[in-house]
C-alpha cells in the first residue's frame, strides 16, 4: 500500500495524524498489504507522527525534471532496449547486487516483473530503468552498476530514447546510493526537486521458517 496524499498541510503535525495512520495500517493489513509506503520532504512536520506510528526511513532520493532538448549521443558503449521475459534473471541479479537490503525489503521489486528498458554493453546487462508512464509525464527509476564509467552517455542516451517517442516531461528519481548520476543530469540542464525521504511500515511480523532445497537433494 502506498500513501499518495495527506492534507491539510497545516495540520500534519497534529497528533490525530498518528491515529489516522494507525487506522490506515489496520485497513491495508486486512486487505492483504504487507507493507505501507510513504514519501515526504525531509523537513515535513508530519515526520515525527510517521515515526511514532512505526514508519522507518529506508532511502532518500531527489527527483529531477529533464527539459526537452536535442542531445548529441555519440560513441556510447551500449544500447537501450525493452526488457523481455528472458532478461528477468539478469535484472534480478543486478537489482540484488546494487540496491541496498533496506530498499529491497521495503519495495520488493524482485517479486513482480519489472517493466522498462535495459542497457546492454556487448552481452552484459549493466543497467536498467523502471518506467512509470502517465498523461502528465514519464517517471524513471534507474538502477546502474557503479562500474560503468560513462554515466553521461548512459543517462543522455536514455533521455534521448524516451524523448523521441514520448513528447511528455521526463522525471528521473535518483536514490542516494546512485547519487553519482547527478553530475550527468546537471550537464543535461536538469532541474532538481526537493530531497525526499522514503518510509515504510511493515504490516506483518517476520518469522524464520525452514526452506527445503530440492535442487541440492
Amino acid at each position: 500500500a502506498r500513501l499518495a496524499f495527506l492534507a491539510p498541510r497545516q495540520a500534519l503535525g497534529n497528533g490525530l495524524v498518528e491515529v489516522l495512520l494507525d487506522h490506515l495500517s489496520w485497513e491495508w493489513g486486512n486487505r492483504g498489504a504487507l507493507r505501507f509506503l510513504a514519501e515526504m520532504a525531509e523537513d515535513s512536520s508530519a515526520f515525527e507522527s510517521f515515526r511514532s506510528s512505526g514508519f522507518c526511513i529506508y532511502a532518500r532520493q531527489q527527483v529531477w525534471k529533464v527539459p526537452f532538448k536535442q542531445v548529441k549521443v555519440e560513441n556510447v558503449a551500449g544500447i537501450w532496449r525493452p526488457l523481455r521475459e528472458i532478461d528477468n534473471h539478469s535484472v534480478l541479479n543486478l537489482y540484488r547486487a546494487i540496491v541496498p537490503p533496506l530498499v529491497q525489503g521495503a519495495e520488493c521489486l524482485d517479486k513482480h516483473p519489472i517493466h522498462g528498458y535495459g542497457y546492454q554493453v556487448k552481452d552484459e546487462l549493466v543497467a536498467f530503468v523502471e518506467v512509470i508512464s502517465g498523461s502528465n509525464g514519464i517517471y524513471l527509476i534507474p538502477v546502474v552498476h557503479p562500474n560503468l564509467r560513462d554515466s553521461f552517455g548512459l543517462v543522455a542516451s536514455m533521455i534521448h530514447n524516451f524523448q523521441q517517442h514520448a513528447g511528455r516531461p521526463i522525471y528521473i528519481a535518483i536514490r542516494d546510493y546512485q547519487s553519482w548520476l547527478n553530475n550527468a543530469l546537471v550537464e543535461l540542464d536538469g532541474s532538481p526537486g526537493d530531497r525526499t525521504i522514503l518510509m515504510v511500515k511493515h504490516l506483518v511480523q517476520r518469522q524464520r521458517v525452514a526452506a527445503l532445497n530440492p535442487l541440492r537433494a
